[in-house]
């Protein structure tokens, strides 16, 4: 006969002709009775982590005080801001800038329209002058 220890920490005894063959209903193998099995480990919660109790929140993250919090929120506001009007800037100077050569572009196309207009003006005159010329002439040899 031996005895046989299982899983939920039970005693049970073993009686047949081979005493290393356990029998059906226990799980565990043969253990003597004078040592009890360990405990199992306590169960982790569902997330399979546990929290300590250093100071840390849920995240891992060290406890701060509000002021310390808020003081550090209020920098990183104030640092954003900064950005933000630096970026602002920039844009408005990007926007004066392509503002300025539209114009410049524009008093260009005007400026070169004009001369055109100048130029076939001019043609004009020449053409109409020739044309005078030349009607001149052949009313004098008619």
């Amino acid at each position: 006969m031996s005895l046989l220890q299982t899983m939920d920490g039970s005693v049970s005894t073993c009686q047949g002709s081979d005493s290393l063959d356990p029998p059906r209903s226990s799980v565990s193998a043969a253990a003597p009775a004078s040592e009890p099995m360990p405990a199992p480990p306590p169960a982790l919660p569902a997330s399979g982590m546990t929290r300590s109790s250093t100071g840390k929140g849920k995240r891992g993250h060290p406890r701060m005080n509000l002021p310390t919090l808020f003081s550090q929120m209020y920098g990183d506001e104030v640092r954003l801001h900064e950005q933000h009007r630096e970026a602002l800037a920039q844009h408005m100077q990007a926007a004066n800038r392509l503002a300025d050569e539209a114009r410049e572009a524009r008093e260009q196309a005007a400026s070169l329209q004009r001369e055109e207009m100048a130029q076939t003006a001019a043609f004009n005159q020449g053409i109409l002058a020739v044309l005078d010329k030349f009607v001149n002439m052949s009313g004098r040899h008619v």
